[in-house]
């Protein structure tokens, strides 16, 4: 992978653990919280996810899957310790996960699975900027459907700039407007699935998505 390269890795959870076909490679903190998960899906989910990453990320790092130390940031966004690693950022909502792995200072992901959104327009109130509430309005006025769509679109483009930039929703989603995609330092894009479910990623404006990769 080359400075500026971003590759897209996109699966249900079912594949996701076919393509893992193996024991767990979790590291002991891992293990530990996997254990401390009382709901069984919950666990196998979990489970799942770690285990695809590490598997991953050893592929990319050139190392072994109990040589990768992923730590947290002081905001708790996930990072690898290895030498020379690369970044990486991952999203999973109901039976699907996106991972973004990338040889860039950042790169944050979001995908969120169809769901129903409580008063959507309450809530863009409070993380979305004038301008995205204005958009939201006009879909609004449309229909549900088109108003609950564009919602779900500013969600992940918000979720996955705010995931790069490290500090998440709690660092001031309303002073970030992701209604273009260039967005100061970064790009914001909209990503097209295979799978129902909408997702974005966001990178620096010198990086480029190199590939995505579909487990189907």
């Amino acid at each position: 992978m080359a400075l500026g390269e971003v590759d897209l890795w996109l699966a249900t959870l079912e594949r996701a653990a076919q393509f893992v076909d193996g024991e767990p490679v979790l590291d002991a903190a891992e293990r530990l919280r996997a254990t401390a998960i009382a709901d069984a899906d919950a666990r196998s989910r979990y489970i799942t996810t770690r285990t695809w990453l590490r598997t991953l990320l050893a592929k990319y790092a050139n190392v072994a899957t109990d040589q990768l130390t992923i730590d947290v940031d002081t905001h708790g966004k996930p990072v690898l310790r290895n030498p020379a690693a690369p970044q990486f950022n991952l999203s999973h909502s109901g039976a699907a996960l996106l991972i973004a792995i990338a040889a860039t200072s950042t790169v944050g992901v979001d995908y969120e699975a169809p769901r129903r959104i409580d008063d959507p327009l309450r809530l863009a109130r409070r993380v979305f900027t004038d301008r995205e509430q204005a958009a939201l309005q006009r879909a609004a006025d449309e229909s549900r459907v088109a108003r609950d769509e564009l919602f779900v679109r500013f969600w992940t483009r918000k979720e996955s700039l705010l995931k790069a930039l490290g500090t998440g929703f709690a660092g001031g989603a309303r002073d970030f407007d992701v209604c273009a995609d260039d967005v100061g330092d970064f790009c914001v894009q909209s990503l097209s699935l295979p799978i129902v479910g909408v997702a974005a990623v966001a990178l620096p404006q010198t990086a480029r998505v190199r590939a995505a990769y579909i487990l189907s």
